[in-house]
């Protein structure tokens, strides 16, 4: 099959060995224009192995800032090209020069590589050359070779003057429809960060059992409200249950009722149900694909923005998040994977929310009752990759699972903002339920069941 298509390639539509080695020549003589196309020209745009790893090699020399001449990249090439075919390194780099006449069209010759790249790539997907073991796989390799298929403009820089009219109609946007995000649905965490706005990573941290995943549903559920797409990857649970918390958030029953199918009459039931096809009929997307690493996030988060279904993409959570293996210790995954969140919120303009598991142990070798964002597990970056960082707290009690009960949370980073001390909030364990803190909360009864009923039902019954 590989065989079949290379022979198929037209030569100056799929492959140039011409343009390769002129632009290498041109590389080779004047190292300095290498900064100008760094950020465009890729390794695969070569598709003679030969060029492709003389190319890896002035990359990397450029990369640590080691001088690009005929002789350093020729000691290179013999450190680190597999020279299978026994070709002479050092004359094969002197070849190319002795084509170079000019570098007056050097830019205008790295864009006819990267449209011959892509006729080439483009050749290839039609044909089916890349497959996967499954379908699925399939699929996503084929959507990283489109992503890979686009570059950024030739000028990495923008002047005083380009910045300097963003920033006017930054304010000017501001001053006609304001500054607020997508809110939480608690007035503590909304009144100081004004919501979750695009380009931002807020990450949601607590110990197991606290309520991250209930405070992404209250979140989810008031996006909803401000008529705003969201994706749920969900990690940790299953959609349906998902679903559940915030249906039980949005009609006021009972968490347990619902995921059990206990309801206390018929009335109920229906009211349920009725609420469910208003929720389904909202713009709300889940995932909850096992062994998903930062890649296949990326992939599917761009899939939901071009179809106009995301403003803000929730992780539950960071920990289940599979490496690329390209790492050599769990640390050093989360870190990528948090920064390559950051990234994400950037490239689509969107918030994005994700939820941190905080050590246990940790908290309780310390002394301190309450988490740091300093216990995540398995990495110490996330503060850093992180513009919000929110913490939760509920105080453990053995004996006792309350319906009703208090919580705090605090704003532990705000990078454009301030930050907190902890403040009391309400949670009710019941519907699963984060609410601004009410000292004399009780449960409340939806209009359409009578007391007693209700009453009755809330009877010797654990919320989880």
């Amino acid at each position: 099959m590989e065989k079949y298509l290379i022979e198929n390639f037209k030569d100056g539509v799929h492959v140039s060995l011409e343009c390769e080695n002129d632009i290498l020549g041109i590389i080779i003589l004047e190292p300095t224009l290498l900064s100008q196309v760094y950020s465009i020209l890729k390794p695969d745009f070569f598709y003679n192995e030969f060029n492709k790893a003389l190319y890896l090699g002035i990359k990397n020399l450029f990369e640590n800032g080691k001088a690009i001449d005929m002789l350093t990249i020729s000691i290179e090439m013999k450190r680190t090209y597999q020279n299978k075919e026994k070709v002479n390194i050092s004359y094969e780099i002197a070849e190319k020069t002795k084509r170079v006449v000019t570098s007056a069209n050097f830019l205008e010759w790295c864009y006819c590589l990267y449209e011959i790249y892509t006729n080439r790539e483009t050749f290839l997907i039609r044909s089916g050359y890349y497959k996967g073991e499954s379908e699925s796989e399939t699929a996503q390799i084929i959507k990283e070779k489109l992503d890979g298929l686009f570059v950024k403009n030739i000028n990495d820089w923008s002047d005083a003057s380009f910045v300097a009219n963003e920033l006017v109609s930054h304010i000017e946007h501001i001053e006609k429809y304001g500054n607020e995000g997508i809110k939480s649905g608690l007035s503590l965490i909304d009144s100081i960060t004004g919501g979750a706005k695009p380009e931002q990573l807020i990450v949601v941290g607590a110990r197991p059992g606290v309520g991250k995943s209930a405070l992404l549903n209250k979140w989810t559920n008031e996006a909803l409200k401000q008529n705003k797409a969201v994706g749920i990857l969900n990690l940790e649970m299953a959609d349906k249950n998902t679903m559940a918390r915030m249906l039980s958030i949005e009609s006021g029953v009972r968490f347990s009722n619902i995921y059990n199918a206990n309801f206390i009459n018929e009335a109920e039931r229906k009211f349920v149900i009725n609420e469910l096809l208003k929720l389904s009929n909202q713009k709300l997307n889940f995932c909850s694909q096992a062994g998903i690493d930062a890649y296949s996030i990326r992939a599917k988060a761009v899939q939901l923005k071009n179809r106009n279904q995301l403003d803000i993409l929730f992780v539950d959570y960071l920990q289940l998040v599979s490496g690329t293996g390209k790492k050599a210790n769990r640390q050093e995954e989360v870190a990528e994977l948090t920064r390559n969140l950051k990234l994400l919120a950037k490239e689509l303009k969107i918030p994005i929310v994700a939820l941190c598991q905080l050590n246990r142990d940790s908290t309780k070798a310390s002394g301190e009752k309450k988490p740091k964002i300093s216990q995540a597990r398995e990495s110490g970056a996330i503060e850093q990759d992180a513009d919000i960082v929110i913490l939760l707290h509920r105080e453990e009690d053995e004996n006792e699972e309350k319906v009703n009960e208090n919580a705090e949370i605090k704003i532990g980073k705000n990078r454009n903002g301030k930050t907190s001390k902890w403040m009391p909030i309400t949670f009710d364990g019941s519907k699963v339920l984060f609410k601004d803190f009410e000292p004399s909360y009780t449960p409340i009864i939806p209009e359409h069941i009578e007391k007693t009923s209700f009453n009755n039902g809330l009877q010797n019954e654990t919320p989880f």
